[in-house]
């Protein structure tokens, strides 16, 4: 068993606790909420990309942010999932870029990424694609490739999941918060 350091663990809390109070004042940029209603029955988080032919949903969003209030039978508003938008728009665009799009909403006129929900979490925008998984556990496959022992450059400006403050927009320019 590894040496305990209340120190560290405190100060890690706290940190945690301040990202968490600056996310919810707004001062890390504006956050773009979405409900999703069939994550219960499906296990998958939808993430539309264009409408009726045009750009939209991820493609066209200004927010630093996205919450996912996730709802149903299984849910009830219970789970509210945020991605820093940077991430979520990878992620999409991989699923774009290999066919994994489908038609839904208001008379199937939108196109949309279905995001698993545990794939969601595991998935690393450093590396650029989805881990590998067993298919009979649908369990992440340890492999080095998609499991660097260090994050290489990103253009993006992301480090350890966060953007790089210097790159970040102040919250005056990303408007009120909602």
């Amino acid at each position: 068993m590894g040496s305990y350091n209340f120190g560290f663990d405190l100060a890690e809390g706290e940190i945690a606790e301040d990202l968490v109070r600056e996310l919810l004042s707004g001062k890390r940029g504006s956050i773009e909420i979405k409900r999703d209603t069939i994550v219960s029955e499906s296990g998958n988080i939808a993430v539309e990309w264009e409408c009726r032919g045009k750009p939209s949903g991820i493609r066209v969003t200004t927010a630093m942010w996205w919450a996912f209030v996730l709802t149903g039978e299984k849910y009830q508003d219970e789970i509210v999932i945020m991605v820093l938008t940077e991430r979520l728009k990878a992620m999409c665009d991989w699923h774009i870029k290999k066919g994994k799009s489908v038609d839904g909403g208001d008379d199937k006129e939108s196109k949309m990424v279905l995001l698993d929900l545990g794939r969601l979490l595991l998935w690393n925008p450093y590396v650029g694609r989805m881990p590998k998984t067993d298919p009979k556990t649908t369990s992440p496959v340890t492999d080095r490739k998609t499991a660097p022992e260090k994050l290489v450059e990103n253009p993006r400006g992301i480090h350890n999941g966060m953007p790089d403050p210097e790159q970040r927009p102040s919250a005056a320019s990303q408007g009120p918060a909602r």
